[in-house]
């Protein structure tokens, strides 16, 4: 395809040559006329002479005959020097025959502006008309002419000369001005057409001109490289375009068409967009250009920003339905933990069913939060290879036996996600290709993390690119472009929600990352996330911001002895209200206040609390900005978010803010304890008596 490109490229150059060329050849040509034609006459001329004893006029011959004829063969000679050559020959030829035999053979005077302005150009032309004038008028007083018999009497020989010169003369300047007219007309056409010509046939856009039956008469190098052998071997625009949908007309239209072809191999189609528009000539003829441009790219980038709107639409519908739906559990939580506590052994049965349920509904939420929550960002780094091999043992007891599971990583890549983060995106996307293996028996999972250069001039140098793949079912083309939307899933029903990979998209993204997924049905999907990322300097990754606070806290049903006073503040009054009612049970001094302006006053009218615990989103009042207010009137005191978000701050803001601890919604009065007795005991320096 290349090679035919640069044919067409070599045949489009010599095709469109400039006036230069265009007079090389003519001389050429003249050359060569000249050449033959002049033997041809000069032979029976040259022998006429010799016969008669006329040996000046045979030798004249000869030598312009033999000048003709090296001028024809040297090509090696410059354009100008084989030119001139051609005229001298003229024009000493006219000299010679109007001395010898008369103004009869003066033809060759005629010959040369005329010869001039085709070979040299107009100005050349000029030159030679002014040569030829002043040499007929010189002439003239050394071969008298015959007296023009113009009445009865003769005419003198001054009054015929004078005649013979300017009629001479005057029809030299007609034919030599419209010869230089018209070539310099053509010239500057030629310039034009040649300009308008290069455009075309330098133009990025792929364009084809055919006549209206459809016969093909031009194709531009773009064209040949893109179409490749069927623009080079096509000659009829409906071989060219059999393809097209929708298919080409016949007849031709002659107002307009357009359609979009799919062409290239299977595994890497491409879209071409195609566009046949009619254009009149001013005599009222007519001829059809096509314009094809290669659209693959343009396409995927409009289906990849589409489908980043949609996904961002979602995120946003998604987050906020999820805050809601934690209040709400929230409040279920409490209320049942309060009903839970009233009740006799045998009844906390039924109880502890409705935690358990909505304990599922809180891993469901925390999915949708990690799709569609805004991120303010990871100020830690955290080292993924580390992560994904700390993890490797809990992995591999997802996959069944007969199933191959393979873990390779690189050591020291930091990346903005934290570790349970890495933990929730890894196991997400291990399980989805169990899922898809299941029923086989055997097969493999590759988990696969390395180390790629960052292109994109992004202020990042290297990326993380991490490869979960597997040779099971595979997922339908028609799928793929919604497999990142909620929900969507080709398991049934009791495999899964179809959250894993929504998750997955919603932590990366935040993140800065990229997600893609390849899969052909029958071979096999590969997930392949890229993260910005750096490499490890001294120490080996961060800590986990999110970790559950308490953890290693062995009390199961911790106490509080020293009444702690606990402001407890969200304008959501069930959970205010339950939250206090737990807290007074292990033996906390809590307040409730669902008014987060009345929580304020509180704090500026001096009221002593010891922990003042806070939800992050109000209406009337952020979180945020109670805890700094906090923090201002109650230096001592320690401060503890709720969220229904999840992370929605940095570790720098927290730390601004004097945030000791943050706790999601919706949670266990165990965590929650757990989490206030940590996070006093360390914003304190005390240890109180579980």
């Amino acid at each position: 395809m290349h090679q035919l490109g640069a044919n067409r490229r070599g045949e489009a150059t010599d095709e469109l040559a400039a006036a230069p060329v265009w007079r090389a050849r003519v001389l050429q040509v003249l050359l060569g006329v000249t050449a033959v034609l002049g033997t041809l006459v000069a032979i029976p001329s040259i022998g006429f002479a010799l016969s008669i004893g006329e040996w000046g006029i045979a030798a004249v011959d000869t030598v312009a005959l033999a000048v003709v004829v090296v001028l024809a063969l040297r090509r090696s000679l410059s354009h100008g020097v084989r030119a001139v050559g051609l005229l001298a020959v003229c024009y000493v030829l006219g000299v010679f025959l109007f001395v010898v035999v008369g103004p009869v053979l003066s033809a060759y005077f005629l010959a040369v502006p005329v010869l001039a302005a085709v070979v040299l150009g107009t100005r050349a032309a000029v030159a030679g008309l002014v040569l030829n004038t002043v040499t007929i008028a010189v002439l003239g007083l050394f071969a008298p002419i015959d007296p023009l018999v113009i009445t009865d009497e003769p005419v003198s020989d001054t009054v015929s000369w004078l005649v013979v010169t300017a009629n001479f003369t005057f029809v030299n300047v007609m034919i030599t001005a419209s010869a230089a007219a018209l070539l310099s007309r053509f010239e500057r056409s030629l310039a034009l057409n040649r300009r308008l010509a290069l455009a075309v046939e330098q133009s990025p856009e792929s364009i084809v001109i055919a006549e209206p039956d459809g016969t093909i008469v031009y194709r531009n190098s773009a064209a040949v490289d893109l179409l490749g052998d069927a623009a080079a071997g096509s000659a009829l625009l409906h071989d060219l375009l059999a393809g097209s949908d929708p298919p080409l007309p016949y007849p031709l239209p002659t107002d307009g068409w357009t359609a979009v072809v799919t062409a290239g191999s299977v595994a890497e189609p491409r879209l071409f967009d195609l566009t046949l528009l009619p254009v009149a000539e001013r005599e009222g003829g007519m001829q059809l250009v096509l314009i094809v441009r290669d659209v693959t790219g343009e396409r995927a980038a409009q289906e990849a920003e589409a489908r980043a709107q949609r996904l961002q639409a979602l995120g946003t519908l998604v987050a906020g339905t999820a805050h809601d739906f934690n209040n709400a559990l929230a409040s279920m939580v409490g209320q049942a933990e309060l009903l839970r506590a009233e009740l006799d052994e045998d009844a906390r049965a039924s109880v502890d069913g409705i935690l358990h349920t909505a304990d599922s509904a809180r891993g469901v939420v925390r999915q949708l939060m990690a799709f569609g929550r805004l991120r303010a960002g990871q100020d830690e780094l955290t080292d993924i290879g580390a992560t994904i091999r700390a993890d490797q043992r809990g992995l591999a007891a997802l996959v069944p036996s007969g199933i191959r599971f393979e873990v390779t990583t690189v050591p020291g890549l930091l990346v903005a996600l934290a570790p349970s983060e890495i933990h929730q995106v890894v196991t997400n996307l291990v399980t989805n290709a169990v899922h898809a293996l299941e029923g086989r028996g055997e097969g493999t999972i590759r988990v696969t993390l390395s180390e790629e250069p960052h292109d994109d001039g992004s202020s990042a140098s290297l990326l993380a690119v991490l490869r979960v793949s597997d040779d099971g079912a595979g997922i339908d083309a028609a799928l793929l472009p919604t497999v990142f939307d909620p929900f969507v899933t080709t398991k049934p029903p009791e495999k899964g929600s179809g959250l894993g990979l929504a998750s997955v998209h919603g932590v990366v993204t935040a993140a800065g990352g990229a997600v893609e997924i390849s899969s052909r049905p029958g071979e096999g999907t590969t997930v392949t996330i890229s993260l910005p990322a750096e490499h490890q300097a001294t120490t080996s990754g961060a800590a986990d911001p999110n970790s559950e606070p308490g953890e290693d806290d062995t009390s199961s049903s911790p106490r509080s002895d020293e009444g702690l006073r606990v402001l407890v503040v969200d304008d959501e009054s069930s959970i205010a209200s339950s939250t206090t009612r737990l807290l007074e049970r292990r033996g906390y001094a809590a307040t409730a206040c669902s008014d987060p302006q009345e929580a304020a006053r509180m704090l500026e009218a001096g009221e002593r609390f010891d922990i003042v615990l806070t939800d992050v989103s109000m209406p009337t009042m952020s979180g945020l900005d109670l805890a700094d207010l906090a923090r201002r009137h109650l230096p001592g005191a320690t401060i503890v978010a709720m969220s229904g978000y999840g992370e929605v701050m940095s570790d720098a803001d927290r730390a601004r803010l004097g945030i000791a601890a943050i706790i999601d919604k919706p949670f266990a009065i165990d965590d929650l304890v757990a989490c206030l007795d940590t996070a006093h005991r360390t914003r304190t320096g005390t240890s109180r008596q579980a």
